[in-house]
């Protein structure tokens, strides 16, 4: 139990060190989601104010917990493995599974525009 103990308080110190680079990359998500209007779009998605959004994007202030996870409802295994690099495999295994679910819709769609223009 100590070992593991010790594990999980080494691993804690060393994701601490890295909020400054999570923050940033959290904010690489977001803009690359929407590279216009980021703040207001977040907004839209999630309900957190754009003002919050915004001192997230410059750097001032982090997610509070309920903010994160908001976030993380609405954007998925995604933006975890997008923010955190060393992620483990079943966080890649969640965001390739959803990848492929977008995919395998906008195939879909594409089919059925299709089918509607053969007609």
């Amino acid at each position: 139990m100590q070992r593991y103990t010790e594990t999980v308080r080494q691993t804690c110190r060393n994701d601490a060190a890295d909020l400054p680079e999570a923050m940033a990359r959290l904010g690489a998500f977001l803009r690359r989601r929407y590279a216009m209007n980021t703040a207001q779009n977040v907004e839209a998605d999630t309900g957190i104010p754009a003002a919050t959004v915004s001192n997230w994007l410059e750097l001032k202030s982090m997610p509070r917990a309920l903010h994160l996870l908001r976030l993380i409802t609405v954007y998925g295994p995604s933006l975890l493995a997008a923010t955190y690099p060393n992620a483990p495999a079943w966080l890649d295994d969640a965001r390739r599974a959803e990848e492929t679910r977008r995919l395998e819709a906008e195939a879909e769609e594409i089919r059925e525009r299709l089918e509607a223009l053969r007609k």
